[in-house]
């Protein structure tokens, strides 16, 4: 066997190349004079050996392939700001690619990144054909909770495409000020080639310093004291805290109202989980409501306004709970 019917023989393996290489010079050692048959059958055994890992390889990348993006799965959105969004520029780049935080914005309680990924190479990118394996904002010790949006393309035939990260806390702490130690890995694609590439490469590791210098929105407190109905039993939508990108509310029941809301229970509905915001030109936002506390004694309602854009209280004007739903006013303001 020379080195051409050796390299033909892995043709439909696609071993990594530096494996090629090195079973090479293993039967390149073959050729050489008179060495003892214990030498020979070591390198006959190697040579299997390699055979066999490389088939494994190959097995174990085909397998990843077929996790690859599904373009119909990824839901494209608007891509969102605020009037105290602050440029960042942050960057990094791995395996000829590079990903850059746009911008920053939010408020004591919520934070929205604009990121842009981009190809080196300067090659055209298609917008929900890429996503990452894992991300963290190096926050452990502190309560948080996140998500990653994919934005509409605004150059179709560059090289670029933008998504964005949220980040909200437990209102224990403020997110403005911080810094955020972003860690992101493991890019793939919709195309089969190119995301087998990216993972017999690592998939790629970016690492970004984000500091949250944005000024904080303005937090505006209401009390629409919004009597509410959940199963017969009685409950307040006390106050609703509102901002240009983050709409947070707390309510109070004396009946257990809230224990509907409480996914550990029997009888657990999902969609009482959702609430709806409903804005006067017939808008729904969607958000989630929980209950705050084992007795059903509370209620926490979130709305994240990164995919509408920022709205003014006068624009809401009903709330849904629970799957019940009622009018609200944004005038009385403590």
């Amino acid at each position: 066997m020379n080195d051409t019917e050796y390299t033909r023989g892995f043709d439909r393996i696609v071993p990594a190349p530096e494996l090629l290489e090195r079973t090479k010079q293993t039967m390149h050692e073959k050729n050489r004079p008179a060495r003892p048959a214990g030498r020979r059958w070591l390198e006959r055994t190697a040579l299997a050996c390699a055979i066999l890992c490389a088939l494994s390889v190959g097995a174990l990348a085909a397998v990843v392939a077929e996790r690859r993006i599904d373009p119909d799965q990824v839901r494209l959105t608007q891509r969102g700001s605020a009037a105290n969004a602050v440029p960042v520029g942050a960057s990094d780049s791995s395996l000829g690619w590079t990903i850059t935080v746009d911008e920053v914005y939010g408020d004591r309680w919520y934070a929205g990144l604009n990121c842009t990924l981009s190809r080196d190479d300067g090659k055209v990118l298609t917008q929900g054909e890429y996503g990452f394996r894992g991300w963290d904002f190096g926050l452990e010790e502190l309560n948080w909770s996140g998500g990653i949006l994919w934005f509409a393309d605004d150059n179709v035939l560059d090289n670029q495409i933008q998504f964005g990260f949220t980040i909200a806390n437990d209102h224990g702490w403020d997110l403005a000020g911080r810094t955020l130690h972003l860690e992101i890995q493991g890019l793939n694609s919709a195309n089969y080639d190119e995301s087998l590439g990216l993972f017999l490469r690592g998939g790629g590791a970016w690492s970004l310093d984000v500091p949250l210098n944005y000024a904080p929105a303005e937090m505006t407190e209401y009390a629409p004291k919004l009597s509410l109905s959940i199963d017969g039993r009685q409950g307040t939508l006390d106050t609703l805290y509102f901002s240009p990108t983050t709409i947070w509310g707390e309510g109070s029941s004396g009946e257990g109202a809230f224990n509907a809301l409480n996914g550990t229970l029997e009888g657990y509905d999902p969609a009482d989980s959702t609430a709806w915001l409903i804005l006067t030109d017939g808008t729904r936002i969607k958000g989630g409501a929980g209950g705050g506390s084992g007795d059903g004694s509370r209620i926490i309602v979130e709305f994240y306004l990164e995919e509408h854009g920022p709205i003014t209280p006068g624009e809401v004007c009903g709330i849904v709970i629970a799957q019940e739903e009622y009018p609200l006013a944004l005038e009385e303001q403590r």
